[in-house]
């Protein structure tokens, strides 16, 4: 029997995750003021933290005692001093964490179109953002909204650089001539794989605005550069870049598996007899542990009808693009790197 007790723990949870929203844009808030730069290395009082980023203070005041109650930012001597936490540190323009490019991202108002609106593409089963802006998430940004195409790439590149060590221990070269990262935006990975294996070449292949902001390293004049080149095109028409390796890194969940598996033939297409594909995603799981990915899942269905996979839906992915299926490898960032194998 459920007792009054039970019932207000219910509804307790469930009003705890309807307040997800308010947490995100609270957050999101104190990244577009840049309050983490604002408030520095010494606490600082309302007033003068209200002048910094051109707020009202009374409503800046409300917003930073809610950041107190989620430990980003903390009180010192009163209640209208304010100082960092390691939370708030991390949002600071530059923090090794680079978390500002994410949260910007997490805010871009698209996103919360989507979210808001989560049943639509649940009931009809087809991807909402081209419903609501005509277009592809990728057209999008390069035709109406560059500066959040920006935004995205900048937010790829912070999550590519947080695991390019484990991904680059994980990632086996041995044979391979030519790797070629695919939507390797301003080519972390690369980067980091051609410095690790001095006898390696190395190319990334991204739509051209993404490869606007490319390592210097990479570029003409660069140390790597007469080991890499940035290729611009589009992976869904082609690939054409001859290689050993394609890497494949957080690209393939944002499509259905029929374009996923055009796109991956279209990197054998090019290929050098005996190619290896490494697509580098977090994997579904089942349990708790499971969570970010399921809910990355639903936000890929309402982008573009993509989808998060398991080992065992890749292994049917690559069946249906031609390849054969080789292993799992789990990195200590959280990735795996799923090998096929072009036959």
């Amino acid at each position: 029997m459920t007792t009054s007790t039970d019932r207000q723990s219910i509804t307790n949870q469930i009003m705890q995750f309807l307040t997800g929203k308010e947490i995100s844009g609270a957050v999101v808030a104190a990244a577009e003021l840049r309050l983490a730069d604002a408030v520095g290395d010494e606490p600082v009082g309302i007033d003068e933290l209200a002048t910094k980023v051109g707020a009202d203070p009374d409503a800046l005041f409300r917003l930073m005692r809610a950041l107190t109650t989620l430990g980003v930012f903390r009180t010192v001597g009163d209640e209208r001093t304010f100082a960092h936490t390691d939370l708030s540190a991390g949002l600071r323009s530059g923090a090794p964490e680079r978390l500002l490019d994410m949260v910007l991202l997490e805010g871009a108002e698209w996103g919360w179109k989507l979210s808001s609106r989560l049943a639509e593409p649940v009931r009809s089963g087809r991807p909402l953002f081209p419903q609501l802006y005509g277009k592809d998430l990728f057209s999008y940004f390069m035709e109406d909204e560059p500066e959040a195409g920006a935004v995205f790439d900048r937010a790829m590149t912070a999550i590519s650089e947080a695991a390019v060590g484990p991904i680059v221990d994980a990632l086996d070269v041995t044979g391979v001539g030519k790797v070629v990262d695919v939507g390797g935006g301003q080519g972390s990975i690369i980067r980091a794989v051609l410095q690790r294996n001095p006898g390696l070449r190395g190319a990334v292949f991204d739509i051209e605005p993404a490869l606007y902001d490319a390592h210097a390293e990479l570029r003409e004049g660069g140390e790597l550069a007469d080991r890499a080149e940035l290729v611009a095109g589009d992976c869904r028409e082609s690939i054409p870049v001859a290689a050993d390796l394609y890497l494949f890194k957080h690209v393939l969940h944002m499509w259905d598996d029929v374009a996923a598996a055009a796109i991956l033939r279209n990197a054998a297409a090019s290929a050098n007899p005996g190619a290896r594909v490494i697509a580098i995603e977090q994997l579904v799981t089942e349990g708790p542990e499971g969570q970010y990915v399921a809910l990355l899942d639903l936000h890929m269905l309402a982008v573009g009808g993509g989808r998060a996979r398991s080992a065992a839906d890749f292994a049917r992915l690559f069946e249906l693009a031609g390849l054969k299926f080789s292993k799992v490898t789990a990195t200590a960032a959280g990735d795996s790197l799923v090998e096929g194998v072009i036959s």
